[in-house]
């Protein structure tokens, strides 16, 4: 039999000493794929559909064929409105808030509340026969698509008969930039209904947002409903004043027609199928800055600069946050990924898995944190290939399969600086430079290159033989010997080929490289053990 044969082919254990590898465990494993059991190559991908500017760093398809592209860390969430014609879309990370739809935009996502309150005079003859009713009033701004933000202080109450009318003096719309107050947009007026059980605003009417004064006629039993926007507020955004810790980011749909953000150490939720409205109350804190979140099937992944957090529940007026038992902070926003069932992000000490209230380091046998840190995880900017978790800083990537823990860790030679996943299509497009590809979908593969571990004997020999089965060739070979490189050579089929017969030594390796597929190596003393 062969002195020493791989016909499995594993990742990479950095932590581990090379001599104490597994048999089946690699010393180096770039630009491969794993999971058959054979080293493969990578496909290459696909030419560029699109270029970008250098300073990209988000990437979006909109509407199946509009590329949009951002220089900041930017998320983007499609609205939750079924068979939405306007396809509205919802994103943070560039200044403020926005919404975009294909009639038109970019916007504020979110209302303000009107600055002042409305101011009202009582004009007309009393009946004195009738009772005297108190009233105040509120108003409402609502944008040309039909948001409503949070109402003015009210009025000062104001007495009235029948016989009388109600002039409202309205609030001036705001002038901030990028408010959808154009065309459609409206004020609405409320006002307290002494003839009602009921304590709150009720709807009067509603006018032209360019309007000024309204005068009220309507009776008490032709009010409409109660005001509904009472605790909605805007997300937070770039009004420093109002919120020191700057715009909401990190935008995500969680279900139910609930998105969810933060600012600082704050978690924000929406209320459910309004994205425009943010209320205070709905808001929870964290101990540490908050620096990624996540949506799974066990609820918000929250990676902070601190312990992570889980937050649970399908009410946003209700939702719990739990800390979890780990040290293990977020080091980067884009680190964060979504796996399908559970998330994986860059701590200090490697990769880290979130699922439900499961947390763990799953790179923890494979690397030690100072070789972890030669990634420089602070950088990384990672994406989900079929599984895998690939993750690129300025030089090189790593990918890391949660599937086995034997082929988990491999590298990959290219980087990229953003990545997309469309999942109607199922294709992730990634942006390498200034072009915009589709990973793996392209004609040809990259050049593998897998290592063995150190084959160690008690004493110096010569191994004659060896033999490479693959799919196809030629597939380079090489030996090392002592540490050193001593034989280059070309393997054109399966027949076994003579190594160099001066070549005693205690430690021998191998490594394959090129495009086609290797499903064993084999080494010997003679080629009758290989036949």
């Amino acid at each position: 039999m062969a002195t020493f044969s791989v016909s499995q082919f594993n990742g990479i254990a950095p932590k581990i000493a090379p001599r104490l590898l597994g048999e089946s465990i690699a010393q180096a494993a770039d630009n491969v794929r794993l999971d058959s059991g054979r080293v493969e190559a990578l496909p290459n991908h696909s030419a560029s559909v699109y270029t970008v500017p250098s300073t990209t760093n988000t990437v979006y398809l909109y509407s199946g064929s509009i590329w949009k592209n951002y220089n900041a860390q930017v998320d983007i969430v499609e609205g939750p409105i079924v068979n939405d014609v306007t396809e509205r879309v919802y994103y943070t990370g560039e200044t403020y808030p926005k919404i975009y739809r294909n009639d038109g935009g970019p916007y504020r996502l979110g209302v303000p509340a009107p600055t002042l309150a409305p101011t009202v005079a009582v004009t007309g003859t009393a009946d004195l026969d009738e009772l005297e009713e108190s009233r105040s009033y509120v108003v409402t701004f609502v944008t040309s698509w039909g948001e409503e933000g949070p109402p003015s202080s009210a009025t000062t109450p104001v007495s009235f008969r029948d016989g009388q009318s109600v002039t409202v003096n309205l609030p001036s719309i705001p002038t901030t930039a990028g408010l959808n107050f154009n065309a459609g947009a409206l004020k609405r007026i409320y006002r307290t209904n002494t003839g009602s059980t009921s304590t709150g605003f009720q709807f009067v009417a509603e006018v032209v947002y360019t309007a000024t004064t309204y005068t009220d006629t309507i009776a008490n039993n032709a009010l409409g409903e109660i005001i509904p926007s009472v605790t909605w507020m805007r997300p937070p955004d770039d009004n420093a004043t109002l919120f020191p810790t700057g715009p909401m980011q990190g935008l995500c749909s969680i279900g139910n027609g609930i998105m969810a953000g933060f600012t600082g150490k704050t978690l924000c939720f929406s209320v459910p199928y309004l994205p425009h409205a943010w209320p205070v109350s709905y808001q929870l804190a964290t101990e540490s800055e908050i620096v990624a979140i996540k949506p799974t099937p066990g609820g918000l992944v929250v990676g902070t600069k601190g312990k992570p957090y889980i937050a649970q529940g399908s009410d946003p007026s209700a939702i719990s946050l739990i800390q979890l038992e780990s040290d293990q902070a977020c080091v980067s926003k884009m680190s964060m990924v979504d796996m399908g069932g559970y998330v994986i992000y860059a701590s200090p000490d490697g990769l880290v898995t979130v699922q439900g209230q499961q947390i763990q380091l799953v790179t923890d046998a494979l690397l030690r944190r100072a070789q972890w840190q030669a990634y420089n995880p602070t950088t990384l900017k990672a994406m989900n290939y079929e599984g895998t978790y690939i993750a690129s800083n300025a030089t090189k990537s790593i990918v890391f399969d949660p599937r086995g823990a034997k082929n988990a860790l491999s590298t990959v030679s290219d980087t990229f600086k953003a990545a997309y996943n469309h999942l109607e299509t199922d294709t992730l497009y990634f942006v390498d430079s200034t072009s915009v590809k589709k990973f793996g979908q392209g004609s040809g593969s990259y050049t593998l290159t897998w290592k063995s571990k150190p084959f160690v004997s008690a004493q110096p020999r010569n191994f004659g033989w060896a033999r490479l089965d693959a799919a196809s060739y030629p597939v380079t070979f090489k030996l090392y010997t002592d540490s050193t490189l001593e034989f280059t050579y070309s393997v054109l089929n399966s027949d076994p080929f003579r190594l160099p017969s001066a070549s005693r030594a205690r430690s021998w390796e191998f490594e394959v490289s090129g495009t086609a597929s290797v499903n064993s190596v084999s080494i010997a003393d003679n080629v009758a053990e290989l036949l």
